[in-house]
Order: C-alpha cells, then structure tokens, then sequence
C-alpha cells in the first residue's frame, strides 16, 4: 500500500511539473503597436481578397505560439494579378521553438489564388480563408529550424 503512495505521489509531481513547462512554453504575449491603422480596401480589391483584411489573433500548433496578423493594407491587383498586402505580423514566446520573448514587426506580403503569403527571415507564413472568412488557416513554415505547423485564427474587433 505504501508504493502505491509513493508512485502516485511521483506521477502527480511529473504532471504538475508537465504543465509547468507547457505553461512557460508559450505564453499568450503576442502584441501590436497601439493605434494601428488599416485602411480599407479599395473597391477594385475583389471581396474575396478584401475579406483578409484587419486584424487576426490565435495559434500556431495546439497553442504551441500566441501570434497576431494585422493586414494594414492591400493594393490593387498588378499586371501579374498579385495584390501586394502591408502587414503587421506579431509572435508570442516559445522556449521550445527558441522565442525567448514577444516580438513583431512590419512586413509585406502578397495575395494570390486566395492565398497570402510573407517571407521573413527565414521564415514563410501562408494563410487562406475558410469558406465562410470568419476562420484564418494558416502554415508556418520555418525554414531554418525545419518545423512546420498550422494555425487557426479569427478576426478580433477593430
């Protein structure tokens, strides 16, 4: 009977010290710069392409990174049919994935085949809206570090 004690005592001590390192693994600390503008499409944009515009917050993996994408901007279609986009893209930490703090910064991006796409330092995001463009799915791939993961994300209130 005493066993039993001391390994149930030893498996609650290995799930409690399990969460504490998910909890420290990635935290919900993603953030944008205050009064971030976006500006609304112009009306040549196709709704379609129009609908990823404004802010979207959520997860990379389950839970795994906090992050924001804010779509600023997004030009009208060039000669080769690519809408250039402004964006804002925003990472929380994950110790695991080697994000020792939050960080964002101003990108640009580019919409095609209703897919938009932004390479950063080695780093490629692609997202798609879901049918129904209240759902963000997106891949993040990290070149570098050879992990790829998906995400979901919804637009937050302006």
């Amino acid at each position: 009977m005493h066993q039993r004690g001391i390994l149930g005592s030893a498996l609650a001590a290995i799930f409690v010290a399990c969460l504490s390192v998910t909890a420290h693994a990635a935290g919900e600390d993603a953030a944008v710069p205050p009064n971030v503008r976006i500006v609304t499409p112009d009306s040549s944009v196709p709704p379609e392409i129009a609908a990823f515009s404004g802010k979207w917050v959520g997860w990379w993996g389950p839970r795994a990174l906090h992050s924001i994408l804010v779509v600023q901007k997004i030009h009208p279609a060039d000669a080769k049919g690519w809408h250039k986009v402004e964006a804002i893209y925003s990472r929380g930490t994950n110790l695991s994935f080697g994000y020792h703090a939050p960080e964002y910064g101003d990108h640009d991006g580019r919409i095609k085949d209703g897919e938009l796409v932004i390479e950063a330092r080695g780093v490629v995001l692609r997202y798609r809206l879901a049918p129904d463009r209240r759902i963000l799915q997106g891949e993040l791939d990290n070149l570098a570090r050879k992990v790829r993961v998906r995400g979901m994300f919804t637009k937050a209130s302006e």
